[in-house]
C-alpha cells in the first residue's frame, strides 16, 4: 500500500514568478527615484483617507520584525507538527528573504520618497511582511481547509491601513503584496524542485527514495517515502 506524507504542499508554477516578477519592474519603472504620488495614485489615496479602517495602527504594527518573526515562526512550528520539515525551512527563509529583498534591495535601487518624508518607501516593508506571511499561511494550511482564503484579507487590510494613514502611496503596497508573496512562493518552489531532482537522483543511484513533501513526487512513481522504490 502507497504511504505518502500527511499533508502536500500545493503545486508551484514558475509562470506565477515570471509574471509578479515583471509586474514589480514595471511599478519600479513607474515610481523610479519619484517623490509624492503619481497622478494614477491620487484618487486612491483620497478614497482610502476617506474610508479608515478601525484599529488601523495596531494592524499595521502587528508586521513589525519582532511580530512578524514570531507569526513566521508559528506557521514553521505549524509544518514541522505535521512532518513537513522542507516546507518549513523553506518558508521561514523565504519569508525572511521578502524582507531582505524589500529593505536592502529594492528600497535603495528604485528610492522612492514621500514629500515630506527622508526614508525609501518602496516597497511597503510592512505589507511585504503581511504578504509574505499569507503566502506561507497558504501553503501550510490544508487546500481543503476553505479558510484560509481568509489570509488573503490581511496584506489587503494592511496596505489600505498604510495608504489611509499616509505612511505609503498605492504602488508602495502594490509591490510589497507582490514582493511578499513572490519571494515566499519562489523560494519554497526552489526547494522543492532541488529536493525532487535530488531525490530522483538518489533513487536510481542507490533504490532509495527519501521522504519528499512535494505533491508530484508519488506521480513520477516515488511511492513508499523513505523506503526503497518499487521494482517494476
Amino acid at each position: 500500500m502507497v504511504r505518502t506524507s500527511p499533508r502536500c504542499t500545493q503545486t508551484l508554477r514558475p509562470r506565477s514568478l515570471i509574471g509578479g516578477t515583471a509586474a514589480v519592474a514595471v511599478l519600479s519603472a513607474l515610481v523610479w527615484h519619484s517623490r509624492g504620488p503619481a497622478a494614477w495614485e491620487r484618487p486612491v489615496i483620497s478614497l482610502l483617507h476617506h474610508a479608515q479602517l478601525p484599529m488601523a495602527r495596531p494592524l499595521v504594527l502587528l508586521w513589525q520584525p519582532l511580530p512578524f518573526a514570531l507569526a513566521t515562526l508559528g506557521l514553521a512550528w505549524a509544518a514541522l507538527e505535521t512532518r513537513r520539515v522542507q516546507l518549513a525551512v523553506s518558508g521561514t527563509l523565504g519569508s525572511a528573504a521578502a524582507t531582505i529583498v524589500t529593505e536592502h534591495l529594492l528600497k535603495p535601487l528604485v528610492n522612492r520618497h514621500q514629500l515630506h518624508a527622508g526614508s525609501a518607501v518602496f516597497p511597503s516593508g510592512h505589507v511585504t511582511a503581511a504578504a509574505a506571511w499569507t503566502m506561507f499561511a497558504w501553503l501550510v494550511v490544508d487546500p481543503a481547509k476553505q479558510f484560509r482564503y481568509v489570509f488573503v484579507l490581511v496584506p489587503v487590510a494592511v496596505s489600505w491601513a498604510t495608504i489611509a494613514a499616509g505612511d505609503h502611496l498605492p504602488a508602495d503596497t502594490l509591490a510589497g503584496l507582490l514582493v511578499g508573496g513572490l519571494v515566499v512562493y519562489g523560494v519554497v518552489a526552489a526547494v522543492d524542485r532541488l529536493a525532487t531532482f535530488a531525490a530522483g537522483l538518489l533513487s536510481r543511484r542507490t533504490g532509495y527514495v527519501p521522504a519528499l513533501e512535494v505533491r508530484h513526487a508519488h506521480r513520477r512513481g516515488a511511492a513508499r517515502y523513505g523506503e526503497p522504490a518499487a521494482r517494476s
